[in-house]
Order: structure tokens, then C-alpha cells, then sequence
């Protein structure tokens, strides 16, 4: 069944998630529009930018973090928060050379004279755990909080990992003998009460609110465990780690400062946006996963296509906007390393993150 005929099938669903943040998902898309002529799409707000020209500016944004990440390897006897900062700046820059392998366009994408090989399902898991590697970047590295915390938080995700060992031997019947799935168990069982301490002596001193988000430490056994395994070992989720990220990310600078043609009084709706980026969540894993919408939009890419490319350039332009915010967050972090950037390579970092989101408000605004 070709991609039109599939459309036309499900035009009422209204609930297909790139409707909510696209306004014309599929404006170039002309033989649909053909199929379905009770939308009237507009032009699509995300894409103001050609495709190409998006493919080399994130080539350009990885080449400056790959000039920091060499910085960084001239510093040694860092101490351990530092050395995870930087490992993991590494990791992200990792996931972005996979990326642009996969992109068409890009140096190594496999094409031949009758096809070409459209793989959106790993560019969307590589985008969406993007995210999540830089999640855990701030979480273990960046937030405002004292080093007895930040080691409570590295208990937690130790925990977690030995419960998902013990796990992983029970299920899968590895050769292990009795007397190291004791040893595990013992380890496990040590670290469990090592936390419980820790936390109980923490919350003696603490009064913020949001120390709260480690209470469930208190709770019986099963029940820490059971939510343990939910938080994947991490008490900080994705809507708050992106307000943080919304709100520091121009301080007390007006936002005419790096983008031109914006009204005088532009601010960011940090509630929208927050609902925004939990839509793109939403919309990544289902190109993760095999969903109706990643099926119909490998058949439209396979069968059609346009020059827009919406789903390449909004994983490009999420992945930057992410790879942005590491970089300027690594050189407010190492700024006593010698670690520098110059002018010209922070403006190019702040705008194309501040266009994205100012991009997606937009989109808001008209979508409700």
C-alpha cells in the first residue's frame, strides 16, 4: 500500500504527534495534499532552513565541540566529577558522528543509482538518547547541589545497576555459581543501607522541597526497589532537568542580543515549551519503536520524498540544540582549564539553540 493511500486511510487521526508541533508537516508533500484537501496546511515553521544548509551547520557545531574535546584531553589529574564531565562530553559528540552517517547528504550515507536507504528509526533513537546522555550530564554534573548529594545520587545509580546485574543472572541463566549471586546480593544489600544512612543524615540538614525527590528511600524494600527500577536509579526527571536548561540558558541577556528581527519585548513561555519538548520525546520513540506514524513516514520517504526532509532536520536541529547547550555548560565548567571559545563560535552555538525553541514557541503559540 503506498504511502497516499495510507494517509488518506488515517486523515482523521488527529492525534498523530507531528500534527501538534508542525503546522504543514507535509506542505511539499504534494500528492497527499491532493488525497486530502480538508487540511489546509501552512508552511512548516520548523524548516526555515534548507536541509543542506542544516547538515553543515551541525557539522560546524561538532567541529567546535571537537576542538574543545581536544582542549580537554591536555588536562590531566582531573578529579573524579571532572573526569565524568568529560567522558561524557565525549559520549555526545560519539552519538552525533553517528548521526550524520546515517543523514542523506552526508559523506557516508549508502545510496545506489535505484535506492537509497532511509534508516529513521536509529537517527530517532540516536536523537532521543541524545537527550537522555545529556540528562544524565547535568544530573551528575551540573546541578546546583553540595557533593554529599551528588554522591547520594551516584549511590542511587550504582544500586540500580547492581539490582539490574542480579536480574540479568537470575533471567538469563548465566554460568554464575551460588556463592557470587551471594556476593551480589551482599554487596547490593550493603550499598542499600549505606544509602538509607546517608539519606537519613542529609534530611536531617535539608529544608528545601526539593529534597523530596529522594523519599522513596524510606519506603519498605520492595517498594524502593520496585521505584528504584521505574526512576531508572534517577530522581530527576526529563520536565525539570528542561526547565533548568530553558531558564539558564540566557541568564539576564535579552534575547535580541543574539537573534535579529524579534520584537522588543520576546521572552520564552517556558510552560509550552516544557510541553513541547516532552511532544518530541513522544514523537522520537515512536520512530524508535515501530509505531503507525515511523511506518508511514519510512514509506513516504521511501516512496515520495521532498526536498524539505522535516524528519532530518528536526533531529538535526533537537540534536543541536542539546549539543549546544553541553558546550557551553563544559566551558562554564572547565573555565579555570584554559578551555576557551571565541566569540564568533558562542554566537553561533546560542542562536541556533535560542532559534530552535524560539521556532517551537511559535509553532506553539499558533497550535495552542
Amino acid at each position: 500500500m503506498g504511502f497516499s493511500s495510507f494517509y488518506a486511510r488515517h486523515r482523521n487521526t488527529d492525534k498523530l504527534f507531528i500534527l501538534t508541533f508542525v503546522e504543514d508537516c507535509y506542505q511539499l508533500h504534494k500528492n497527499i495534499i491532493k488525497c486530502v484537501t480538508e487540511y489546509k496546511f501552512k508552511r512548516c515553521l520548523l524548516i526555515k532552513m534548507q536541509y543542506s544548509q542544516q547538515l553543515n551547520n551541525f557539522k560546524y557545531l561538532i567541529s567546535i565541540a571537537k576542538k574543545i574535546h581536544t582542549l580537554l584531553d591536555k588536562n590531566n589529574n582531573l578529579s573524579h566529577r571532572y573526569e565524568l564531565a568529560h567522558q561524557l562530553f565525549n559520549r555526545l559528540i560519539g552519538q552525533c558522528e553517528s548521526i550524520i552517517k546515517l543523514l542523506p547528504l552526508a559523506e557516508n550515507f549508502s545510496t545506489t543509482e535505484t535506492n537509497s536507504y532511509y534508516d529513521l528509526a536509529s537517527i530517532a533513537s540516536l536523537a532521543r538518547n541524545f537527550a537522555e546522555t545529556y540528562e544524565m550530564y547535568y544530573y551528575l554534573i551540573l546541578d546546583n547541589i553540595d557533593d554529599k548529594e551528588r554522591e547520594l545520587r551516584n549511590s542511587l545509580l550504582r544500586l540500580h545497576m547492581k539490582s539490574e546485574m542480579l536480574e540479568i543472572y537470575k533471567t538469563l541463566g548465566y554460568n554464575t555459581n551460588e556463592n557470587e549471586l551471594e556476593y551480589c546480593k551482599q554487596e547490593r544489600n550493603k550499598l542499600r543501607e549505606e544509602i538509607k544512612n546517608n539519606y537519613l543524615q542529609l534530611s536531617a540538614s535539608q529544608v528545601s522541597e526539593k529534597f523530596k525527590i529522594y523519599s522513596f528511600i524510606e519506603k519498605s524494600n520492595d517498594e524502593f526497589y520496585r521505584e528504584l527500577k521505574n526512576k531508572k536509579g534517577r530522581c530527576l526527571n526529563s520536565k525539570v532537568i528542561t526547565e533548568a536548561i530553558i531558564k539558564n540558558l540566557l541568564g539576564d541577556e535579552p534575547i535580541t542580543n543574539y537573534i535579529d528581527d524579534l520584537e522588543e519585548n520576546t521572552t520564552l513561555n517556558i510552560e509550552i515549551l516544557l510541553k513541547r519538548f516532552d511532544g518530541l520525546k513522544t514523537y522520537f520513540s515512536n520512530h524508535t519503536h515501530t509505531s503507525t506514524l515511523s511506518l508511514s513516514e519510512i514509506l513516504y520517504e521511501t516512496e515520495i520524498g521532498d526536498d524539505s526532509r522535516h524528519f532530518y532536520s528536526l533531529s538535526i536541529r533537537h540534536t543541536m540544540f542539546y549539543l549546544g547547550v553541553a558546550i557551553c555548560d563544559i566551558v562554564e565548567l572547565f573555565k579555570g582549564y584554559n578551555i576557551d571559545m571565541n566569540n564568533q563560535d558562542m554566537n553561533f552555538v546560542v542562536k541556533n539553540m535560542l532559534q530552535y525553541i524560539l521556532d517551537l514557541q511559535v509553532i506553539s503559540r499558533k497550535l495552542g
